[in-house]
């Protein structure tokens, strides 16, 4: 999409640290083989570990599929920014904090700075400091988009999966029925991210399916449901269950809508004797 990935340094000496104790354990291993194999008298090939198992590279990884990737020091304002807000437990940390998250503080302090600087950024963390409601009018002004996993940034770079396009022409027919039984969403909500979806063919068409969504409410809150469809020629039966909108759960939702889109006839007679053929003439 022409966007420049920014890895903050913080981030990447912890992704390095991790490697080389996933390295260190991987080598280990190897020369613990490498033992069994000697005792129990089992000629190989010995490899040194040290050349065989090598520590990822964050930078090289991403460069050899084509991302563009940028790595960004901190600077002394953003450590200095970091350690004022750590000591005095200040936005983004959630009021009840119990440690001084000055990592996190720290890449919060870049994201503000290069989305103050290129007029946007948007920052992918699952960290609590960085998706703290606390920090919403921070970020806002610094035209800062925040979200916690990477299905919700390619939803709002408008880079749908192809599950999250065929969840969404699901639902449409339905929102306005779950608005009406009161579930708080807007007429069309947008799609953060959808995971663990599974599609059922019938003979004419999708039959069920089910994920779990996570979408925005009307007032900008998130809203996470599982959602399961079951869907025939004239109905289409739609339940949401584990509802939880800005962390209060809801009770379940149910309704029933006439499907919008033309249902595909399937040639489920042929496809059923040519795989009948394929496998030998078999009933």
């Amino acid at each position: 999409m022409g966007h420049t990935v920014v890895i903050p340094e913080t981030a990447l000496l912890e992704f390095d640290r991790q490697q080389r104790e996933a390295a260190a354990t991987a080598r280990t291993e190897l020369e613990n083989a490498y033992s069994i194999l000697e005792t129990n008298g089992v000629p190989f090939t010995k490899l040194d570990p040290g050349a065989v198992v090598q520590p990822g590279n964050l930078t090289e990884i991403a460069s050899a599929i084509g991302v563009a990737v940028e790595v960004v020091r901190p600077t002394l304002e953003d450590f200095e920014d970091a350690h004022r807000r750590a000591c005095l437990h200040e936005s983004p940390q959630p009021p009840d904090a119990k440690s001084d998250e000055m990592r996190d503080l720290v890449i919060w302090a870049i994201a503000l700075r290069l989305s103050r600087l290129d007029r946007g950024a948007l920052l992918v963390s699952k960290d609590v400091v960085h998706t703290h409601d606390r920090g919403h009018d921070e970020a806002r002004l610094a035209g800062l988009e925040r979200v916690d996993s990477p299905e919700e940034a390619l939803a709002l770079l408008e880079v749908q999966t192809p599950a999250a396009r065929a969840m969404e022409e699901l639902l449409h027919p339905a929102w306005n029925a779950l608005r009406l039984a009161g579930l708080p969403t807007p007429a069309a909500p947008r799609l953060r991210r959808v995971t663990n979806a599974v599609f059922v063919q019938g003979t004419d068409g999708i039959a069920s399916a089910s994920c779990d969504l996570a979408i925005q409410g009307e007032a900008g809150q998130e809203i996470t449901a599982n959602v399961s469809l079951e869907i025939s020629s004239d109905s289409e039966v739609v339940h949401l269950s584990s509802i939880v909108v800005a962390g209060s759960p809801l009770a379940d939702l149910q309704v029933e809508v006439r499907p919008t889109k033309p249902r595909v006839e399937a040639s489920f007679e042929e496809d059923l004797s040519s795989l009948r053929e394929l496998l030998g003439g078999g009933e």
